[in-house]
């Protein structure tokens, strides 16, 4: 039913069958420009990669993602947007179902994910939000295993999209292990930029202001994003609410520093939370937090909460003003963090 709602809203939308994956073909395109050897923040390079697809009109969002998912992409670009989107969707389906079960017990927790709107925006869309899931799960299982160090330079990999990284250096210093967790984050963000500029220099060198770039036309171009934060609910205000989450979120993981799963679980939502630019299917990482504390939880509560963000989730398409829509996820998201948060805090605190 899920899917069939999906596809119906997708048609209402424009978008046919052969526009699946429309954003795993942006980021097609930033890994063909770097197999010709081209400038790949170069707008009118895009276009031409994306007429050449037949996708022109995706030339309207940009390529700007950090140089090195150029790398990581590029194998991708070299086969046809469907059997990449095949290989994307396949990959993410496992790492979903992994996660599920070394998280939250069993594989079947994943289906609940793919009940919401944004679970089936990340397959769609050919989006890359299940490698974050996984990076995140694996970087709190090394933590919890004593492994700051490996746990730091899994952590860096989330540098292919800077916006979740941003969160993790804050969540690391809460934690005894603080200095090896920082710096295994250092030597793999380090090793990373070093790939880039030996692969990329030209990018590398301009990625700073091509980001720059892209974050002042998202900016003037509100009609092209869904974006799903602060500044779309607040408008104005928008960096103050995302101020306060920050210190809030701050305030929590200090105080819960003895439990990794708690700090961990807090980084994610605030990694939401705080975000500048963010669309409905990055929410897809709220399953995270509900797997690691769902555990601390009664069956039905778990349930409920799923049930429930998975019902608030479609509103994107449900209600008749679109700005309500996308202005209603951060405030949610804020309600059920508040709630997860606490109801696993209170548990964890009557346990021997």
């Amino acid at each position: 039913m899920a899917v069939t709602a999906f596809v119906l809203h997708l048609r209402g939308q424009g978008v046919a069958p052969a526009r699946y994956g429309w954003d795993l073909e942006i980021l097609r395109a930033g890994g063909k420009l770097l197999l010709e050897h081209r400038a790949i923040y170069d707008l009118d390079q895009q276009m031409r990669v994306h007429l050449a697809a037949g996708h022109g009109e995706l030339a309207r969002f940009p390529f700007a993602y950090p140089p090195l998912l150029a790398i990581e992409i590029a194998p991708l670009a070299a086969v046809s947007n469907l059997a990449a989107l095949a290989f994307v969707a396949v990959a993410g389906a496992c790492i979903l179902g992994w996660v599920a079960k070394k998280t939250a017990g069993s594989s079947w927790a994943a289906l609940a994910v793919t009940a919401s709107f944004p679970g089936l925006a990340v397959f769609f869309a050919g989006q890359l939000a299940w490698l974050a899931l996984g990076i995140f799960a694996v970087t709190t299982m090394l933590l919890k295993r004593e492994r700051p160090l490996a746990a730091g330079a899994v952590a860096s990999l989330l540098a292919y999209k800077p916006t979740l990284l941003v969160m993790v250096p804050a969540a690391f210093v809460m934690l005894p292990s603080r200095a090896r967790a920082l710096a295994g984050l250092a030597a793999g963000l380090a090793l990373e930029l070093l790939v880039s500029l030996a692969v990329a220099p030209g990018a590398t060198r301009a990625y700073p202001a091509a980001a720059a770039a892209f974050s002042r036309y998202v900016q003037s171009n509100p009609s092209l994003f869904d974006s799903v934060t602060w500044r779309t609910s607040l408008g104005a205000a928008g960096p103050l609410a995302i101020g306060a989450c920050a210190l809030a979120a701050a305030a929590w993981m200090w105080r819960s520093r003895a439990d990794v799963e708690m700090v961990m679980a807090t980084c994610v939502l605030a990694t939401l939370a705080c975000a500048w630019h963010c669309l409905p299917y990055d929410y897809a990482l709220v399953a995270l937090p509900l797997f690691w504390l769902g555990k601390r939880l009664e069956s039905r509560e778990v349930a409920a909460a799923a049930a429930s963000l998975a019902l608030v989730s479609w509103s994107v398409i449900a209600l008749p003003n679109r700005w309500l829509a996308l202005a209603l996820y951060p405030p949610v998201l804020v309600v059920f963090s508040v709630w997860l948060l606490r109801k696993a805090d209170v548990v964890a605190s009557r346990l021997p």
